[in-house]
């Protein structure tokens, strides 16, 4: 046999077995990863190669050890529905605190702040004449020992005992006032004490007056108002008049 020929053969011969080794290689990777699925064996192409796969362990679990898995289970989940309970709880004891909170500061708000109506009344009393000392103990008295009923009672009656001596005042010592003289009224209603108006009508009891801002006349007793600025006019004005 040729020399060459013989070298060409075992070259060949070689190759064959380095692929069929690698074959091999392969095929047995193949195998364990179906082993690892669960298979048993696995025969190989190649002739009297037999490979044994790789069998996956499986644990049978006894009826208390499935039962314990539950429990568990349960627990775990009931322990967390506890839990989203309790801070759902938590989260609408802190809204009602809030809620309570806030009504009580508006209800101190609303107390601290006086109603309406008294607003009227104090502003109202802020327009009184100032009282004398004696005034003001008489007045304290008053208030604090009568009734509701007579205090209202003793209020008309000192306004009737005050209109009265007002009129006695202006039939003994009051004189009309000429017209168009300018006074300051100095008693009677307390939202014009103070203010000064011009005469356009005059009696010896009672005077009419032109007072700026007021849109109609005010009457008040003659002897309640105090001479400013006197203004003379003609008799024929005054006989009209």
């Amino acid at each position: 046999m040729d020399t060459n020929n013989v070298s060409t053969m075992s070259a060949i011969d070689r190759a064959l077995a380095q692929a069929r080794a690698r074959k091999a290689v392969k095929d047995e990777t193949q195998a364990n990863e179906a082993a690892e699925e669960g298979g048993n064996t696995w025969v190989s192409e190649e002739p009297n190669v037999i490979v044994e796969k790789k069998t996956k362990n499986v644990v049978n679990k006894s009826e208390e050890d499935r039962t314990a898995e539950r429990d568990l289970k349960d627990k775990a989940r009931a322990e967390k529905l506890a839990s989203l309970k309790a801070e759902r709880i938590e989260r609408k004891n802190l809204r009602d605190l809030e809620k309570i909170s806030k009504k009580a500061a508006k209800k101190d708000e609303d107390d601290s702040k006086a109603p309406s109506h008294m607003k009227k009344v104090d502003k109202a009393r802020s327009k009184l004449p100032k009282m004398t000392t004696d005034a003001e103990i008489i007045f304290g008295e008053a208030t604090a020992n009568l009734t509701a009923q007579q205090i209202d009672a003793l209020a008309q009656h000192l306004l009737v005992h005050n209109r009265a001596m007002a009129t006695v005042r202006a039939m003994t010592t009051s004189k009309p006032i000429e017209l168009g003289s300018t006074v300051r009224i100095i008693g009677g209603d307390p939202r014009y004490l103070g203010m000064e108006g011009t005469v356009t009508h005059s009696k010896k009891l009672r005077t009419a007056l032109d007072i700026k801002g007021v849109g109609r006349w005010v009457y008040v007793y003659t002897c309640d108002a105090e001479l400013v600025h006197e203004n003379v006019m003609d008799e024929d004005v005054q006989a009209a008049s």
